[in-house]
């Protein structure tokens, strides 16, 4: 019996489904391992247990040789406006240290993105995520202390 995806397949028998499933999931996991083509990177909140559960997967990933080029800390609060409540100073100065940990902890890049306003939804506020995606310069800038 053939359960999940490969129940919809039909029209050949059991052992050429699985062999096409094994032919697919190994061009896949060619695909991920080629720097050329892709790049695996791994988001994470600054906070303790993202940090440690982002370790674990780094650890995972190089174990099956997925090479990853960059962490993206997401939702980085840095008090801009200096509101001057203890939650908000907490939280910058937890935020900056967390970042200094990211940075001592892992051997690639740490891209920062700031906690936005909002939620992050829709064409605006996506092109204003790209560019602490993509910029290279802004990888440099952030991965020192802050």
């Amino acid at each position: 019996m053939v359960l999940g995806p490969a129940a919809y397949w039909g029209g050949r028998d059991e052992s050429d489904e699985i062999a096409s499933l094994r032919e697919r999931i190994g061009v896949v996991g060619d695909l991920i391992r080629d720097t050329t083509q892709t790049r695996f990177r791994v988001v994470l909140t600054p906070e303790q247990m993202a940090i440690a559960e982002t370790e674990r997967l780094i650890s995972r990933l190089d174990d099956v040789s997925v090479p990853v080029d960059a962490l993206v800390v997401n939702r980085f609060f840095q008090n801009d406006h200096q509101c001057p409540c203890d939650r908000c100073q907490r939280d910058a100065k937890r935020h900056t240290r967390r970042l200094q940990e990211i940075g001592n902890r892992f051997d690639v890049p740490a891209r920062v993105v700031p906690e936005f306003e909002t939620e992050v939804q829709g064409l605006d506020t996506l092109s204003e995520l790209g560019p602490y995606l993509l910029s290279e310069s802004y990888d440099r800038k952030h991965t020192q202390s802050p």
